[in-house]
């Protein structure tokens, strides 16, 4: 039953370009709806729709457990997935427009530390998919162009994460053109879909040993693999690229905030943090000497997630954190994320951050 399946998949393109924000998933891939979102169907009007990236799309979890779906669930409140892996804030404002054909109450943005601030810059200087967006300062500029011809970000991710240097363009080149890499991606995920586990802690250890690029987090209750490497590239505050993204992905904020009010309807922003910093309080109650690159990641994080609040604030933007929640869920000895080092909410960690958006929406009467 899994080889017919596998044929039907293999003559689609998961992703297709899409003029206003790059890309976006096939219509006729499964789990989709008509517009290429992650939803069984496309009503004529919600109340809620999301915004967001594979943090709210839902990778690695089924499409009903996914936070918009769990939140509509949750809440009785009709609710569109506008989440796309791979988007950032500049691809929520590209398609905003079409959110608001829903004529939703409420429009949700969620901003996700782990790569929002690389996905905006490259948005706008690399596919120029926003070009208004640029910087007007021609010093930032000049800083951005020499930071790219210094060391390019396929360059400094393959230094920091230990991987070979053309490994992000080899897979580019075959997942375009080779036949061969779309099955082997196709059966993945077909295999993931019908297995539905995860591999015993024992063989993902396994996996990991004698690789820096992994940091293995394990008290006997909670366990998993952070990778701060990685994530510190897309966090590396001392890079002229990603302060720029953070500038662009606030702008792009400001921007939806304006045009939903235009429209009447409320904006919020949901922060979601990094699996590592969700750990940051089991994990130094546990280990003595974390990691420099770890204690470096931590403390970029915190530093961005305070400008960001700060400019939201600022701007009379609302938001609500998910930190809190998904530390919660961590003390009571139910993990958000996987064992593995994947760095998405499980179904546990999206359950969560529905739930605590559902309490916040009604405290604040977002629906009114």
């Amino acid at each position: 039953m899994l080889f017919p399946r596998v044929a039907s998949l293999l003559s689609l393109d998961p992703v297709i370009p899409d003029g206003k924000s790059g890309f976006r998933w096939n219509k006729d891939y499964p789990e989709h709806d008509r517009n290429g979102f992650r939803n069984k169907s496309v009503p004529d009007t919600v109340s809620i729709v999301a915004l967001g990236d594979s943090q709210t799309y839902g990778v690695s979890v089924s499409r009903d457990q996914a936070w918009p779906q769990r939140l509509a669930m949750l809440s009785n409140v009709p609710t569109y997935n506008m989440g796309i892996a791979g988007w950032g804030p500049t691809q929520s404002l590209a398609v905003l427009g079409q959110a608001m054909a829903f004529k939703p109450k409420l429009i949700i943005e969620a901003f996700y530390a782990g790569n929002d601030l690389f996905d905006s810059y490259q948005a706008v200087y690399k596919t120029k998919e926003l070009p208004d967006l640029k910087t007007s300062d021609e010093r930032v500029g000049k800083a951005l162009s020499d930071a790219e011809n210094m060391d390019p970000f396929d360059k400094k991710i393959s230094r920091e994460t230990e991987t070979p240097p053309a490994r992000t363009a080899l897979r580019d080149f075959l997942a375009e053109h080779s036949k061969l890499y779309g099955l082997l991606r196709v059966v993945r995920i077909v295999v993931n879909e019908q297995t539905k586990h995860e591999l015993d802690w024992a063989s993902i250890k396994q996996g990991t040993t004698g690789k820096p690029y992994y940091q293995i987090f394990d008290n006997g209750t909670l366990r998993t693999i952070l990778t701060p490497n990685y994530r510190l590239v897309a966090l590396d505050l001392n890079d002229s690229r990603i302060r720029e993204g953070q500038r662009i992905s606030l702008e792009a904020m400001r921007l939806m905030q304006r045009q939903a009010q235009a429209a009447n309807a409320e904006f919020i922003v949901l922060l979601i943090p990094t699996k590592e910093l969700v750990f940051k309080e089991v994990l130094y109650e546990n280990v003595v000497d974390p990691p420099k690159t770890y204690q470096t990641l931590i403390a970029n994080e915190e530093f961005m997630w305070q400008r960001t609040k700060d400019f939201l604030t600022d701007h009379g933007i609302l938001f609500i954190d998910a930190l809190p929640a998904l530390r919660q869920r961590l003390r009571s000895g139910t993990q958000p994320y996987a064992m593995s080092s994947d760095g998405h909410p499980n179904a546990i960690g999206h359950q969560a951050i529905a739930e605590y958006l559902r309490t916040e929406i009604k405290e604040h009467d977002l629906l009114r």
